[in-house]
């Protein structure tokens, strides 16, 4: 909550303007009248009651950016695969949820949280979630087909197929996959792998030396709210 010195006001999470309109500072919530009069401005107070400053395009600007906050917008989190990740592999297809646990960035630890690889997220709204796998075919086994999945829940909502066969050994292929969903409070991200081969177990996730940079965190999950 923002307050206001001596006028204890809030202010909905809204876009606001303000101007000097005969001597009083004027806050407007944009496409709406005038919600607040302030009479007797001299300086606005943060939550921590240090100043917000006295200017006035300066109070909007944070007001503004407390509401951004608020809303969740301009939010962003990575998690990462930093090792390998045993596999299931099936003539029927073995799926695997990857366990994306390293935190590159999260921008709001209010929204965003992980567990085990599983993110759930703690507030409606569009979210933008995508995620790219890098595989390397298990040793001595060969893929014939493979699959990356996004559900919510248990609800497929996004999926990508590589039909490339990859022969037993060191070859490497990726699988990129991107959405944008309508998420609630509560609602959990899970990315899944499935593979398609002849073996039912084996290494198939690995960081990969990529034009000859070192070992990079290519296998990932992003996700943003609109």
């Amino acid at each position: 909550m923002v307050v206001v010195e001596k006028q204890g006001s809030f202010f909905n999470n809204k876009t606001l303007t303000a101007a000097n309109v005969g001597g009083l500072v004027q806050i407007t919530e944009e496409g709406a009248d005038v919600i607040e009069v302030i009479r007797e401005y001299s300086d606005f107070k943060k939550e921590n009651d240090t100043s917000a400053g006295a200017n006035i395009t300066e109070v909007v600007d944070y007001l503004n950016d407390e509401f951004a906050k608020v809303s969740g917008a301009n939010s962003f989190c990575r998690y990462e695969l930093t090792s390998d990740q045993n596999l299931t592999v099936g003539l029927s297809g073995g799926v695997t949820d990857l366990v994306l646990n390293y935190e590159e960035f999260n921008t709001n630890t209010s929204i965003f949280s992980n567990s085990g690889g599983v993110v759930t997220v703690s507030q409606d709204g569009i979210y933008n979630i995508s995620t790219c796998v890098i595989l390397e075919s298990p040793l001595l086994q060969a893929i014939s087909k493979s699959q990356i999945g996004v559900f919510i829940g248990s609800n497929l909502r996004a999926l990508d197929t590589n039909e490339t066969t990859l022969a037993s050994g060191e070859e490497v292929t990726s699988l990129n996959c991107s959405t944008l969903v309508n998420l609630s409070e509560g609602d959990t991200i899970t990315i899944k792998v499935s593979l398609y081969g002849v073996a039912s177990t084996g290494r198939g996730l690995r960081l990969v030396n990529l034009f000859g940079t070192t070992a990079n965190n290519l296998t990932h999950v992003s996700i943003s709210k609109l």
